[in-house]
């Protein structure tokens, strides 16, 4: 009951933000968050928005085949922010001087409409993934947990997601990310009650226990995921000023190190009962342990709910907007008003897809590993882009088109043959999407074509 108690509190304060928001917000705060986004909401949204509880799952069920070697996923990270604090303020200042709210509008006004499309659909397919993936963790928490049918999960966390993004809007997924930020925090305090033993602790030789293209995977994955996804671009985009793009996105970085690690000890924790719980299901794990307090129990779960939660709002906000600015006619967002009546709409019929996609998940980890490499597509171009290396519309436009295109057919046949199940064949879209965009930045510069 307590823990009910928890989860229905945290759900009010949730809805409570969102419809003061409502009261308050102007337009433009609705679509981008004014632009005036600053140090601790940044880092707070971004850390949220890669600690999830779908990368919970991962780290918790993981821990006990590979100890620490998923870190190198960090180092991939570290490596993109640094991209951002590079690259960053210039798009940003690129955004505001054009009125641009995704990395897709810059993308057709540097590039061109094909690429625009190509990419738009990428995006799409992740956001509905990804939500689709945060609802179904949800929904097992509420029958794992609770006792209580999964659609209750599922469907009471769309609603209220719902709620607070209906009234509002983007400068509401900022300030319940920082909201969630703080609960989250939760998980550092875990391991306490359920140790881990010392000595796995202290193993960090699994840091290379793994082969040469595994920690190869990881790494990239952590470079071209962060570097791909729409929700980290919209927070340049949002960026108060520049500096906070600079010491932001590390600093993120540095606080998604500091809760994961924990994570990992959880699951280390969590071995002795591996084989009652299941790899799959080790992220409800606390459940299984015998004499654990509600307390702790109600925190857990209020936690990993943050964590859904604040991935699900960030996806679907990036997902109404690049469907609104890039796929609707342009009358339906011809006023800023006309704008957030569309993508409110967009919102509920997310919504809707995604509780149905939720019910066809079943292998969590390999269904993430297996659809998320789409994203991995987009990350070369939006990083050409960003750098000036070619622009359209005509022969590059055409040329990256194609490229998206055949990186997803790549995809396809991969996903087909069951190959996505080994990490390294997730990146090799995106490698191919990279190959057609160094040709394009060739023919560009030969051209004198550069932006």
């Amino acid at each position: 009951m307590l823990i009910l108690l928890c989860i229905a509190a945290y759900f009010l304060l949730l809805i409570g933000i969102g419809l003061h928001a409502g009261r308050s917000e102007t337009d433009d705060g609705f679509i981008i968050g004014s632009r005036k986004v600053g140090y601790l909401p940044t880092i707070g949204s971004i850390t949220c928005g890669f600690r999830d509880s779908a990368g919970l799952a991962f780290w918790i069920g993981m821990a006990g085949v590979i100890g620490y070697g998923g870190l190198w996923y960090f180092a991939g990270m570290m490596t993109a922010a640094i991209v951002y604090a590079v690259i960053g303020p210039r798009m940003r200042a690129f955004a505001a001087q054009n009125n641009y709210i995704t990395i897709n509008q810059i993308v057709r006004g540097k590039i061109g409409p094909l690429t625009e499309k190509a990419t738009s659909l990428c995006l799409l397919f992740v956001c509905v993934i990804g939500i689709a993936i945060q609802i179904y963790l949800t929904g097992n928490l509420f029958a794992v947990g609770f006792g209580l049918p999964e659609w209750a999960g599922i469907v009471s966390v769309a609603a209220v997601m719902g709620t607070y993004l209906y009234f509002g809007g983007y400068a509401t997924v900022i300030r319940t990310d920082l909201l969630q930020f703080a609960v989250f925090f939760v998980i550092l305090a875990l391991p306490f009650f359920v140790p881990p033993a010392r000595d796995d602790v202290l193993d960090f030789s699994s840091v290379m226990s793994m082969d040469a293209p595994t920690t190869f995977a990881f790494f990239m994955i952590g470079v071209l995921y962060m570097l791909a996804d729409g929700g980290m671009w919209q927070r340049v985009l949002s960026a108060r000023s520049a500096n906070v793009i600079r010491a932001g996105y590390p600093l993120a970085v540095v606080f998604s190190l500091i809760v994961t690690v924990p994570a990992i000890w959880l699951g280390l924790g969590l071995k002795p009962f591996a084989t009652e719980i299941g790899d799959h299901d080790m992220i409800y794990g606390l459940f299984f342990v015998p004499g654990l307090p509600q307390g702790i129990l109600a925190a857990f779960s209020v936690a990993l709910l943050a964590m859904s939660m604040s991935t699900m709002d960030t996806l679907a906000y990036v997902f109404s907007s690049t469907l609104v600015k890039n796929f609707l006619p342009a009358r339906l967002s011809h006023t800023r008003a006309d704008y957030v009546r569309t993508a409110r709409c967009a919102l509920i019929g997310l919504l809707v897809l995604t509780v149905l996609s939720a019910f066809g998940i079943e292998d969590l980890i390999g269904f993430m590993f297996a659809t998320i490499g789409v994203l991995y597509i987009c990350a070369p171009v939006f990083v050409f882009c960003a750098l000036g290396l070619f622009r359209g519309p005509g022969l590059t436009d055409r040329l990256l088109g194609a490229g998206v295109g055949a990186a997803l057919a790549v995809f396809a046949a991969l996903f087909a043959s069951g190959a996505l199940g080994e990490m390294i064949y997730t990146i090799i879209p995106a490698g191919v999407s990279l190959l057609f965009c160094l040709i394009a930045a060739v023919l560009s510069r030969l051209k004198g074509n550069t932006s």
